[in-house]
């Protein structure tokens, strides 16, 4: 089935970063496909990122209906010599989880992060595949005019990464009762 490209959004200034998928797209209600997609891309979470803090977070406000912030859990990649062009910049191949996530990162743009609140790569992830998702680097501004205002994310409960799934859990118990 073939759904339209999801838009998204990497944002950097001052050491810090921001990924987010764009707020005004207007799927069709009916296009689940499409639905499905924006949900795989990020759907309405926000992926931040601060170098010199190495603080790495991800905010929830769509899953059960209240907001969360977590840590984003420490990535281990395998780096290979591998390469190939994308937007004018030499690119390395790094996988992980037995290859189901793969990235290909440029070492030119020394920023640690990627799409989706992927990070700990030697350059900047430019093209990430995530199971069928892929998300590619389309366009590259440096020293824009008007540099964008990266903030911490906030107004949202504080949780561990495992406090957050225990979370999960109990909301899907109430709607679905016993899970496993």
């Amino acid at each position: 089935m073939y759904t339209k490209p999801i838009k998204s959004t990497l944002m950097f200034s001052n050491g810090k970063g921001l990924f987010k998928v764009e707020d005004k797209l207007s799927t069709d209600i009916h296009n689940l496909g499409q639905r499905i997609n924006k949900t795989s891309a990020g759907g309405s979470k926000e992926y931040f990122y601060n170098d010199r803090t190495k603080e790495y977070l991800i905010k929830d406000c769509e899953s059960i209906g209240e907001c969360f912030i977590f840590t984003n859990n420490f990535l281990e990649w395998q780096l290979t010599q591998e390469t190939k062009m994308i937007n004018g910049f030499i690119s390395y191949k790094a996988t992980r989880s037995n290859g189901k996530v793969v990235a290909w990162y440029t070492p030119s743009i020394p920023i640690s992060f990627g799409p989706k609140g992927e990070y700990g790569l030697p350059g900047l992830i430019l093209e990430l595949e995530i199971g069928k998702i892929i998300f590619k680097a389309t366009k590259i501004i440096f020293n824009p005019k008007n540099a964008p205002k990266i903030k911490r994310p906030k107004k949202g409960k504080r949780l561990t990464y495992g406090e957050y799934e225990k979370e999960l859990k109990k909301a899907k118990k109430s709607v679905f009762g016993k899970t496993k």
